[in-house]
C-alpha cells in the first residue's frame, strides 16, 4: 500500500466505492505504519462520507462541495506525510483536515 495509490484514487473523485477503497487503503497504511495516526483518521474521514452518502443519493453540489473543501487539504497532508515533515506541520495539516470534515458533517 502507497501514499501513490492514495493520491490516485483521491484524483477519481469522491463516490461511494472509491471513499471505501480509500478507507481500506488508510486502515492497511495505518497497520503497516510505525505513525498509524494520519492514516487512521483519513480512514475514518473516508468511510464516514461514505457512510453519510451509503444509500441515497447525492446531489452533485454536496459531492463538489466536499471535494472542494477536503481535496486540498488531504492532499497537503500526503505531502507533509512523504516529506517526513515535522510533527508541528503534520499536527496542523490533521487540525485543517478534520476542521473541513466537521465543517461539512460536525
Amino acid at each position: 500500500m502507497s501514499l501513490r495509490q492514495l493520491r490516485e484514487k483521491l484524483d477519481k473523485g469522491f463516490y461511494v466505492d472509491n471513499l471505501c477503497e480509500m478507507a481500506r487503503l488508510c486502515k492497511d497504511m495505518a497497520l503497516e505504519s510505525d505513525s498509524p495516526v494520519p492514516f487512521f483518521i483519513m480512514q475514518k474521514i473516508f468511510s464516514g462520507i461514505a457512510d453519510y452518502w451509503d444509500d441515497r443519493p447525492v446531489i452533485v453540489e454536496e459531492a463538489k462541495l466536499v471535494e472542494a473543501e477536503l481535496l486540498k487539504s488531504l492532499n497537503n497532508l500526503i505531502d507533509v506525510i512523504e516529506d517526513n515533515a515535522s510533527a508541528d506541520q503534520l499536527m496542523t495539516l490533521i487540525n485543517k483536515v478534520i476542521s473541513s470534515y466537521l465543517f461539512l458533517y460536525g
